[in-house]
Formats: C-alpha cells, structure tokens, sequence
C-alpha cells in the first residue's frame, strides 16, 4: 500500500538575500514521514504574466529583447510583473501596452486563459496567461529605462512552424501559446 504523504513542517526561515526581482532564501524544512529535516532553497518573487495579442487581421503580437540568462535574443509574448494587489487581467493588458504600444480595441474581450506554476520546486510564484483579441497599434512604447524591446507580428498560421524551428522556445510563452490554442476548441 502506498504511504500517504504529509506536507513538509517549516522549521526555520534562513537569511533572505533580496535581488532586484527575487528574494533568494534557504529554508530548514522537516519531512513528517521521515523525521529528517532538509535544507530547501527557495526563490521568492512576484506573480507574472503573459499575453497572446491578436490583431483584428489575425497575427500575433510578439517581442523581441535580450535575455541575459541565455545570453541570446529571444521572440516571446508581451509579459511582465504583476504589481503588488494588481489584477492579472490588467496587469496584462499594462504590460501590452507599455512593452508594445498595442491594447485591445474592446477591452472587455479581453479573459485570462490559464495560470500555471513556472517552476514549484523553489519557486513561488504563479504565471497567468491573458489572450487580448481583436489589439491594434494605439500608441508608442512605454519602456522601463532597462528594456530594450522590438515589436514584431506573425500570422498565426506560422505559429506551428516557428515552434517547431525554435524560433518561439521560451517556456511560460508555450505555455500562453497552449492555453490559447485549448480555448480555440
């Protein structure tokens, strides 16, 4: 028979080393089946979010930008943090504006698709996915003095064959890109 699990007891919160984005900390946890206690790091940080746009002529909205983590550009959705006590959804809908210079003509259209935990084993957050159909060009960017973003369209139809090449590879943006698809059937 297979045991129950239980979940870990807290034992202690280590010192937290505060970075621009995340809080890096390492937790003394303790197993209720074993007795043992662990070390468990942990990064603590803000909720995300990430948009399908999609144009009235059917193309999706992407940006194109620098990630220091793989030390490559990389073309992705619009995303960004959510504020603190900020809606997903328009948290969104800011982050489209501000990365892209688009909005959804009919903002009422606009719903979250799907909220997903980018990485459960240390991480805290959650990421949500917001689809913003029927988006037009209303105004400039509005960049935080550290980004750096080209904006570019592709029409959906080259979706499956920019996945497929590469092209479109970062997680939590196939992730949005499957929520999307799933809400179109």
């Amino acid at each position: 028979m297979a045991k129950t699990l239980l979940p870990f007891l807290e034992v202690s919160q280590g010192e937290s080393d505060r970075r621009r984005v995340f809080t890096i900390r390492s937790d003394q946890v303790k197993s209720q089946l074993s007795g043992r206690t662990f070390t468990v790091d942990r990064l603590i940080g803000p909720d995300w979010v990430n948009v399908v746009a999609v144009t009235a002529d059917q193309r999706l909205v992407l940006v194109r930008q620098w990630r220091f983590g793989t030390r490559s550009f990389t073309w992705e959705l619009p995303a960004g943090l959510v504020e603190h006590g900020e809606d997903p959804l328009q948290a969104g809908l800011r982050e489209l504006r501000e990365e892209t210079g688009y909005a959804p003509v009919d903002a009422a259209q606009a719903r979250v698709l799907g909220v997903v935990h980018p990485n459960p084993a240390f991480m805290s957050n959650v990421c949500t996915t917001v689809l913003a159909p029927g988006c037009a060009l209303v105004g400039e960017q509005q960049l935080d003095a550290s980004e750096e973003i080209e904006i570019g369209t592709v029409p959906l139809d080259e979706l499956p064959a920019r996945v497929a090449s590469g092209e479109l590879s970062t997680a939590l943006g196939l992730v949005g890109l499957y929520w999307w698809e799933r809400s179109r059937h």
